[in-house]
């Protein structure tokens, strides 16, 4: 892997560390699929001059947009928005790169070698190692959501592969075109008080909403379809184990997350089994062209 996307992959991560403090001060003030679906306005609006796709393009592009904008997301934030700290949902969502691993064996024929499969097992051993956090066996239920919701994350890894001829801003304006209806929807059925909580709004939650949508989505979701046109799944998705570790830290510093002996140590190897992964992609990863891609 060049140098140069291991840093848009180092630069996700980060992002999407402190997306989940941004996401989970927004979800404490907005009802979740309020949250959600201002969220998707505001990505629609800054990406509507990429909604054009060819048209025989236009039915997996908007299955991509269901499956990661309506199915993950809305499972995701929910768990978060129940959940008592960053750090437990953080580090659950990671499971979608064993999910994403196990799928790519599947149905793309991918191959894992010892060394990453080591590395990615050693990483995902030091999440586990923080999910033992003692805020999480009060948090049962928002757990098990988060889990569920990283099914249709891994699911999509796959079906980006798939996808060629459609470019990663494309692929982010129509999630937020198939996604908006489904969060309006969802939100006058089963919510209520929205008028009152845009309202009343300050300025921390409406900041997490911009984050979410520009630095977690157009940076953070388009720089990870950009990567798996040309990489393979079982390359890129384990990089962003890292994720849960900034999310921790940020946790711990900005949300008054509580530090403890299972996420020092489950933190450093998380760190360690991504570290390996890096380098090992890096000393024999050859770029896939889109035009190349299954």
């Amino acid at each position: 892997m060049k140098p140069q996307h291991l840093g848009l992959a180092l630069l996700i991560t980060l992002l999407w560390g402190f997306n989940f403090v941004a996401a989970k001060t927004a979800l404490d003030h907005f009802p979740t699929f309020e949250m959600l679906l201002l969220r998707f306005v505001l990505l629609a609006a800054i990406l509507f001059p990429f909604l054009r796709v060819p048209r025989d393009r236009i039915r997996p592009v908007i299955a991509v947009g269901f499956m990661v904008g309506v199915l993950h997301f809305s499972l995701n934030f929910s768990g978060l928005g129940m959940s008592g700290d960053v750090s437990s949902a953080a580090i659950a969502t990671q499971l979608f790169i064993p999910f994403g691993a196990i799928l790519a064996v599947i149905f793309l024929g991918e191959r894992i070698g010892v060394w990453r499969t080591t590395a990615i097992a050693v990483a995902f051993t030091g999440a586990v190692v923080i999910s033992f956090d003692p805020v999480v066996v009060n948090h049962l239920d928002a757990l098990l959501v988060v889990v569920i919701s990283t099914v249709p994350m891994a699911i999509t890894t796959i079906m980006l592969r798939r996808l060629t001829g459609v470019g990663p801003m494309q692929v982010q304006a129509w999630t937020a075109v198939v996604g908006i209806p489904a969060y309006f929807i969802l939100t006058v059925l089963f919510e209520s008080g929205q008028i009152e909580a845009i309202r009343t709004a300050t300025l921390a939650p409406v900041a997490g909403i911009v984050y979410a949508a520009v630095a977690g989505s157009i940076v953070g979701h388009g720089g990870l379809y950009f990567l798996l046109k040309r990489y393979p799944v079982t390359w890129v998705n384990p990089l962003f184990l890292l994720a849960p570790v900034f999310a921790v830290f940020f946790g711990v510093t900005v949300y008054g997350d509580q530090p403890t002996l299972q996420i020092v140590v489950g933190g450093f190897m998380t760190i360690a089994g991504v570290a390996i992964v890096a380098i090992r992609s890096a000393r024999k990863g050859t770029p896939v062209s889109e035009k190349a891609a299954p």
